[in-house]
């Protein structure tokens, strides 16, 4: 396994870790399954993007034309992420929650960060 999958795949635990702690606290405080689902729904997806940033920063990087590759694959995803939102709220999850989950990639990138420096 190459050392950038190696990484990917720590910020990914870190993160399911993370949704976890946020589910279980949310658990706890609410008592509410569906803000409990809402937290898992909103990490699920923010994962699957994650993942598809990697996926598509490879073929974007091997690709002629990086600049219009970029942009398509940059607005096909928030264009996802706003349906699949949406979808969420539609079957009864609160939004505070999903977003709740949903920024567990971004403290997992945090996290990760602090955990791998290395002193100069």
């Amino acid at each position: 396994m190459m050392q950038s999958e190696k990484m990917y795949k720590q910020i990914e635990y870190i993160a399911l870790a993370i949704i976890l702690v946020i589910a279980g606290i949310v658990m706890i405080v609410t008592q509410d399954w569906k803000a409990l689902l809402g937290v898992v729904y909103g990490g699920v997806l923010n994962i699957i993007g994650f993942r598809w940033i990697v996926v598509s920063s490879k073929s974007i990087l091997k690709s002629g034309n990086a600049t219009r590759l970029a942009t398509v694959h940059f607005v096909l995803r928030y264009l996802i992420y706003a349906v699949m939102l949406v979808v969420g709220m539609q079957v009864g999850l609160n939004i505070i929650f999903m977003l709740l989950g949903f920024f567990s990639i971004n403290l997992a990138i945090k996290v990760y960060t602090i955990r791998t420096r290395k002193e100069v």
